[in-house]
């Protein structure tokens, strides 16, 4: 990483071991946050066959309010299953501004731009404050994380109501 102003910097020797352990607490939620997102997404696109199947067909002639509820019921299925797929996709940059190696697409655009060597040398630079760069990773890591959970719950607040919904439409048809 290079020497930039801001960068988190500091003599105490224990700062490495606490940038170390929030990098692997970080590190730790993000897979939590994957498993959360997964499990989520299974039970949505489960459920949806198992209603259909045990013999719940539309009525003959529907009401509007059961167009209504069954056809928002799916709008927010749609729309929960989506932020939860969103959620678990790999996220490719950070929103941190400014030079450091931290992540993959870092990784890629020094690559593209100096090749090999400047790789290389942004590794070398990153070593030479192991603190700021593991702090630097940390705070990457966690804009990635509050991303995850801000998709779950947008996931979690449109399947709920969705499911509310769509049961509501098929016990009315």
């Amino acid at each position: 990483m290079t020497a930039t102003p801001g960068a988190p910097t500091t003599a105490v020797p224990e700062a490495r071991y606490v940038a170390e352990r929030l990098l692997a607490t970080v590190r730790e939620d993000t897979g939590r946050a994957d498993v959360k997102a997964s499990v989520l997404l299974s039970v949505s696109l489960g459920v949806p066959p198992l209603v259909v199947g045990v013999g719940q067909r539309p009525p003959d002639r529907p009401s509007v309010l059961w167009l209504v509820l069954v056809g928002a019921g799916l709008l927010m299925w749609l729309a929960g299953s989506l932020s939860l797929v969103r959620a678990m996709l790999p996220h490719s940059g950070t929103e941190r501004v400014g030079p450091g190696i931290t992540f993959f697409a870092d990784v890629v655009a020094v690559h593209t731009a100096a090749g090999a060597s400047g790789v290389a040398e942004a590794v070398g630079r990153a070593g030479e404050n192991v603190t700021a760069w593991l702090l630097t990773q940390a705070v990457d890591h966690s804009h990635i994380l509050v991303r995850k959970y801000r998709y779950i719950r947008w996931g979690a607040g449109w399947l709920v109501p969705g499911a509310v919904s769509a049961t509501a439409g098929l016990l009315l048809g």
